[in-house]
């Protein structure tokens, strides 16, 4: 089996689900697609997780929405009704945008919660470097781009997962483990 098909296969089963949840875990990303259950320790999940710890970005058509490159750029200037863990305005351009496109923030669990009718997988592409373009209801489409040539055998790009069940590991040597 080819890469980009493993790839393919590894996501399949987001087709159909909502990107319910976006979050930071330090410096990766989280998704979290399908309904929204409580966590054993504390907090919700969906029915899979995406961890991302390389370039990604959330885009229409026409223009980028947010993506990792906005995650330390100050609002300055941008309108953020978006609220921070501290009940300040929302503090990057990121956050902003996030809380446009998902509609509200939930500072128990530092999440932003899609409550729109919009996000859902329609359609998933990889290609050789282990990117992934996510096709979603609305015109929207979520993409990782691996960017890096990092020779680290252990390090991983972006993990696909159940909780609690089959770990789908992008690694930077351009190596797809299945663990669990």
């Amino acid at each position: 089996m080819t890469l980009v098909t493993a790839i393919r296969e590894a996501f399949a089963p987001l087709v159909g689900l909502k990107l319910s949840i976006a979050r930071d875990a330090g410096s990766m990303k989280v998704f979290h697609f399908g309904d929204l259950r409580p966590h054993p320790h504390g907090g919700t999940m969906g029915e899979f997780a995406l961890h991302v710890q390389c370039p990604w970005r959330l885009t229409t058509v026409e223009r980028i929405i947010t993506g990792s490159g906005d995650f330390s750029i100050p609002l300055c200037g941008e309108n953020a009704e978006g609220q921070s863990s501290e009940g300040e305005a929302a503090v990057s351009v990121q956050d902003a945008r996030l809380l446009d496109l998902f509609g509200k923030y939930d500072p128990q669990t530092d999440s932003f919660e899609n409550i729109s009718e919009v996000l859902c997988a329609q359609s998933v592409e990889a290609d050789v470097y282990g990117g992934v373009r996510i096709g979603l209801s609305g015109g929207f489409s979520l993409e990782l781009m691996p960017a890096g040539s990092d020779d680290d055998p252990i390090g991983e790009t972006w993990r696909l997962f159940r909780p609690f069940g089959v770990h789908y590991i992008f690694r930077p040597r351009g190596r797809l483990d299945r663990e669990g």
